[in-house]
């Protein structure tokens, strides 16, 4: 959903076609999990792939080869639609950033032959290697610090989505798809409220990704204050104002 969003000013007709994409997406999504998970404890006793991968279940009725092309094959198939959909929205988030100058234009620089902006994503990727300290015992706390990363950056979007129609009426105007009356404060106060609720229960899980989510996020502020420091001491406009012309 995150990414169909990010897409939205690429989308024709988004107003009718982003809905429409989740109300297809999700029903078919749940039946298709639904149906593998029937098959994982048809296979084998849910006593014993409890907490297991379907490998486990894969193993029983797969030899050896077939097993293994399954294990390999699926984990490299998951990762490949995981990190094309992370280009796919990260490429946009560069673009964003680098057209309110959060980052120097340079990253949002665009190739000619694949029309992608390569150096920004260079970047993204040079951060992410910054997560491999961490070690391959650590991914369940990577995935956590991840996970709360992209709740949390929803709730600034659901308060924006509130206050909207009252600070900027031209804006949500022009809108094609309006949340009005009784709707416009239940949804987000029901979003953010699961939000935080995940978020909680996330860092009980694992404290230590709680915290690099924290620390992560002292950096990013810090960042901003540095960067808008910069850019008022240069030309005399801050990070603020230059947004705000943009919208």
């Amino acid at each position: 959903a995150n990414f169909i969003i990010d897409l939205g000013a690429e989308i024709k007709n988004a107003g009718r076609n982003i809905p429409l994409s989740f109300a297809i997406s999700i029903p078919i999504v749940i039946v298709i999990y639904t149906l593998i998970g029937l098959v994982d404890v048809g296979v084998v006793p849910c006593e014993m792939t409890a907490n297991q991968p379907l490998s486990v279940s894969a193993g029983n009725f797969l030899s050896g080869p077939l097993a293994t092309f399954f294990t390999v094959g699926g984990g490299l198939l998951a990762m490949a639609t995981t990190l094309n959909a992370t280009f796919m929205f990260g490429a946009r988030y560069i673009l964003v950033f680098a057209d309110d100058e959060v980052v120097p234009k340079r990253l949002a620089a665009v190739s000619k032959r694949f029309a992608t902006p390569h150096w920004g994503l260079l970047f993204m990727f040079l951060v992410s290697l910054l997560a491999m300290p961490l070690g391959t015992k650590s991914l369940t706390i990577f995935g956590i610090t991840a996970s709360i990363g992209s709740i949390v950056l929803l709730i600034p979007i659901l308060i924006a989505a509130f206050l909207l129609p009252r600070r900027m009426p031209s804006v949500y105007d022009r809108a094609s798809f309006k949340l009005k009356g009784f709707w416009l404060w239940l949804l987000p106060a029901l979003a953010m409220l699961f939000g935080v609720f995940f978020v909680a229960a996330l860092g009980m899980e694992s404290p230590l990704g709680f915290i690099l989510f924290v620390a992560w996020m002292v950096v990013g502020i810090t960042y901003y204050f540095v960067r808008n420091r910069y850019l008022k001491a240069k030309r005399g406009t801050g990070l603020d104002a230059i947004a705000h012309k943009g919208i």
